[in-house]
């Protein structure tokens, strides 16, 4: 059966039944750690297992660097499976293969029986263990060449560091989910590079020099078999709207840039050194294959410019303060009117706002379809306390603030803060309602 398959075959109540016991369930147990996935993909035969998988850690730039990845493995006439997370407008975006998402006819026919096998293991189910073996279900019955596992939390103890891979990925280290993973960039470091497995290579991004030091320590421990790093084994120059990358597998000229931000050539470089990284995995490429892999890259909600009865928005999920600063670096010089602001509650908003309270002369905070956001009016109160003088408005939700900064927006209209947020504007704009679950 096909699984792009958009044929409506299924019970659409039993299967939205599902979806709501899927997200009833809890996240994360502590004292848990990894048994409880192991024993979920036993249970289920091991799917996946023997496909080549590539997992990508980091605190910012995982999915952009994962989109290149799969975009470029498909331009070297791979078969690929991508795994991301969270999804922006339908659950089935999290589970992609070569460039298309998963059918919900396809999710329909394998998530009961992972919920059902998941009961039977002796550990109460949780949320990304399920959607983990969910994913590698539809991986393995596609019969995918790789996987691309993108991780959902830190690393050592995320669900995907069970299944082997071949490469290993971290693309940067900054101060987010503190609550689970420390309050320190070291602390953070060594739950990211817990992903590093014995004989196995790993590739690094851009970080600050004490976690880099903590990295280098835990692949030493890992015993993985080649650390390459960003700067040193591999670089990429831009100049103008094109790009250079030089790394010690080979080099590419003429790249373009099609995800916007200072950052992304960075991703980008990161995404070119993994993948030059696998000629030995029967990946073969001449320049031409991967300038066309880069160019076809698709990932929503990364400073993505939407233009609506004359009115332009940009969307981008920056929801730490490592992911503000960067995007506000990124429209240093942009006529930006009006920022339309929504963040969860877990979230460290504070460090969030203050690059960008400095880059706007209005914000419109309106409160996330989550039960995890934090109330558009608390997020005021933040802001008041940060700049007192700002101009600061709340609303309702979030198609509120849209009319709101359109009535006496001169400028582009900025969409930040939450990736719920941006999918719910995706949402709005493309007319397909909000998030599912």
């Amino acid at each position: 059966m096909n699984l792009l398959s958009q044929t409506h075959l299924w019970d659409d109540a039993a299967y939205q039944t599902q979806l709501n016991e899927l997200f009833r369930l809890r996240r994360g147990a502590e004292g848990r750690g990894l048994d409880g996935m192991r024993a979920l993909w036993d249970k289920l035969g091991r799917p996946g297992e023997g496909i080549p998988c590539i997992q990508v850690a980091g605190t910012n730039g995982k999915g952009s660097v994962c989109a290149w990845l799969s975009s470029m493995l498909r331009a070297c006439g791979q078969h690929v499976g991508l795994f991301t997370s969270p999804h922006l407008l339908h659950f089935r975006e999290r589970f992609r293969v070569d460039e298309q998402d998963v059918s919900d006819e396809a999710i329909a026919r394998w998530l009961p029986k992972i919920l059902e096998a998941a009961k039977q293991t002796g550990y109460p189910p949780l949320f990304f263990e399920i959607v983990t073996a969910l994913g590698l279900c539809l991986f393995a019955e596609a019969g995918v060449d790789w996987m691309i596992l993108e991780v959902g939390l830190g690393g050592r103890l995320d669900p995907t560091t069970v299944i082997p891979s071949v490469a290993s990925v971290v693309t940067s280290i900054g101060l987010d989910h503190c609550a689970w993973l420390g309050n320190s960039l070291a602390q953070i470091a060594s739950e990211k590079a817990g992903i590093f497995r014995s004989g196995v290579p790993a590739w690094v991004g851009f970080v600050p020099e004490e976690a880099e030091k903590v990295i280098a320590d835990v692949a030493e421990e890992k015993g993985v078999s080649s650390m390459s790093w960003a700067g040193r084994d591999f670089l990429i120059k831009v100049d103008g709207d094109k790009a250079r990358f030089l790394g010690s597998d080979g080099s590419v000229e003429g790249l373009s840039l099609p995800l916007h931000g200072v950052h992304q050539p960075s991703n980008l470089a990161l995404a070119l050194a993994v993948l030059m990284g696998q000629k030995d995995r029967g990946v073969s490429w001449d320049e031409d294959t991967l300038r066309r892999g880069v160019a076809s890259v698709r990932w929503d909600g990364r400073l993505q410019r939407i233009e609506q009865a004359g009115q332009v928005f940009l969307l981008d999920g920056a929801h730490n303060p490592e992911a503000a600063e960067v995007l506000a670096r990124s429209l240093e010089g942009a006529s930006v009117a009006t920022l339309i602001f929504g963040a969860m509650e877990d979230k460290d908003v504070r460090g969030t706002l203050v690059p960008l309270l400095k880059l706007v002369p209005k914000v419109v905070f309106c409160t996330v379809q989550s039960p995890r956001a934090c109330s558009a009016s608390s997020l005021r109160a933040i802001a008041t306390e940060l700049a007192p003088d700002g101009d600061y408005q709340v609303a309702d939700d979030l198609t509120d603030a849209i009319e709101m900064a359109r009535q006496d927006a001169q400028g582009t209209v900025l969409i930040a803060g939450s990736l719920y947020l941006v999918g719910e504007a995706l949402a709005a704009f493309r007319g397909k309602g909000t998030n599912e679950a």
